[in-house]
């Protein structure tokens, strides 16, 4: 009898652990830990590029034609509770992602870049970034709060895009400096380089390509010590991800949930690590805790 209540509460105690870990916030895992990635439960054909919220229980998407933005809410089960975002900009709304925080919304609309801010009532009138159109226009956007930086893909060709960035201001909405192309490895003259995403804590890198130059579009990964360091030498998700004979676009991690979120096939789909690397995350969070209280 003893020997079972000892196993309960070794049980009870590793559940905690690993519930708590994922709320902590689970750093992100080495790509060979993602599972096979499979359609997110409760959105279908049309409805892709998803950006999550901290909490990792609110979605905004772009739904198909007529090209608008939605919010879904997780139940624990499926996304439901789907409703139009309206930011009162017409045309083509696509390409919504978040600040880190959840409070400033940045999407491209018909070749321009937008952003709103979250508000009581909802999401504010959005408001035009002043970014240079050019011949194709822009999208893409996402905004690293940790550098003050503004990145979003250029269109320098029909169907081509090259990942652009500028120092920028939110509040004031005004650019702190000149756009620029990001340097190689990012950017190659032959290929479509899009979606650029930071997480842990600007440590990893995060965007579609087709650097390999064999097939469609993949998620690349570049990562770095710290936000003064040289990013690494770009490396592909790895099959769980990366499809042989589809694209993949518009990459998103939910540290709140150790989900990885991508695009394929108009489609949003979902990846989580292997149990065991979430609960090795979840031991190795707590342990970063514990050290950082004594």
């Amino acid at each position: 009898m003893k020997k079972v209540s000892k196993f309960v509460l070794v049980f009870v105690a590793i559940g905690f652990v690993f519930s708590f870990s994922i709320a902590m916030a689970t750093p992100f895992p080495n790509p060979s830990q993602f599972q096979t990635a499979k359609p997110v439960p409760g959105l279908g054909f049309g409805d892709y590029m998803g950006s999550v919220t901290p909490d990792g229980k609110s979605m905004i998407f772009q739904r198909g034609a007529p090209h608008q933005l939605y919010s879904a809410e997780w139940d624990g089960n499926i996304w439901t509770n789907i409703t139009h975002i309206d930011v009162g900009v017409g045309g083509y709304n696509g390409w919504p992602t978040l600040t880190l925080d959840g409070e400033r919304l940045f999407f491209g609309s018909s070749g321009y870049v937008y952003q709103s801010h979250h508000e009581q009532s909802g999401w504010s009138q959005a408001q035009l970034i002043p970014l240079d159109f050019g011949t194709y226009g822009n999208g893409g956007p996402f905004f690293d709060s940790m550098t003050s930086t503004l990145y979003f893909c250029k269109a320098v060709g029909y169907h081509l895009y090259d990942l652009w960035s500028v120092p920028y201001d939110p509040e004031q909405n005004i650019l702190l400096g000149s756009p620029s192309p990001l340097p190689y490895p990012f950017n190659t003259d032959a290929t479509t380089d899009i979606d650029a995403r930071i997480f842990d804590n600007g440590r990893v890198f995060l965007w579609a390509s087709g650097l390999d130059g064999v097939g469609p579009r993949d998620i690349w990964m570049s990562t770095r010590e710290s936000i003064n360091d040289p990013w690494s030498t770009p490396i592909q998700m790895g099959d769980a991800v990366d499809g042989v004979l589809t694209s993949e676009y518009n990459p998103w991690y939910s540290a709140a949930t150790g989900t990885l979120y991508f695009g394929r096939d108009n489609m949003i789909y979902q990846s989580v690590p292997e149990p065991a690397t979430l609960l090795l995350l979840g031991l190795g969070s707590l342990t970063l805790l514990r050290k950082r209280r004594l």
